[in-house]
């Protein structure tokens, strides 16, 4: 999985230095040497996925598509549940419909949604999808309250910098740089401008 995520990190940035070269810029930024910086930081992390084959790990994974590349993503439903007590996060009472709509619908299976339990769901922000948000713990939960026709459902809403606490050390470096990315995007083509730009981009480190 990871060494798929790279092949596609290796196309994108080529094809993202091309297709910027090529263009009109609204704002300047020298894209070049921040990618290079960020390719040099990926092989930093690069390194197989392993666990502890004596404890059972529960992933959440999701797949997305950037300029037709793949990217495979996992979260570990454990870290993420951590990471909302490390951190004292308050849940938000989340509209049902919105969390309806960004719950990956081929997973749910009908039969378990008269035994979802009442805790809340997570949310997780990702910058580089429209929508922005996906759900990544309690999808059974959500797709329950929307059956019910519940109107809004108690949720943790994780921003990128929290949930990916809870993936492998390059999946988290890759997706805050994709995150980047599609700022640095909205930078080039004047959407936001560069102290913007410096307010939203992610430390990858």
């Amino acid at each position: 999985m990871i060494s798929n995520n790279h092949q596609s990190i290796m196309s994108l940035f080529p094809a993202l230095i091309n297709f910027l070269d090529q263009i009109k810029h609204k704002n300047s930024y020298d894209y070049k040497s921040v990618f290079d910086t960020y390719y040099s930081k990926l092989l930093e992390t690069l390194a197989p996925v392993t666990s502890d084959p004596t404890k059972q790990v529960n992933f959440y994974e999701r797949n997305f598509y950037i300029a037709g590349l793949p990217f495979t993503f996992l979260w570990e439903v454990e870290k993420l549940t951590e990471t909302v007590e490390t951190n004292n996060l308050l849940p938000n009472r989340y509209d049902v419909a919105k969390a309806y709509a960004v719950v990956d619908k081929s997973n749910i299976l009908p039969h378990m949604l008269d035994k979802v339990s009442s805790d809340p769901v997570i949310i997780g922000i990702i910058p580089f999808i429209t929508p922005s948000k996906i759900g990544l713990d309690g999808n059974h939960r959500v797709a329950s309250a929307y059956k019910n026709n519940k109107d809004v459902i108690k949720a943790y809403i994780l921003t990128p910098m929290l949930h990916t606490q809870a993936m492998h050390p390059y999946l988290r470096t890759l997706f805050l740089i994709l995150s980047n990315v599609q700022y640095i995007l909205q930078h080039i083509d004047g959407i936001i401008d560069l102290k913007e730009l410096e307010s939203r981009l992610y430390d990858i480190s």
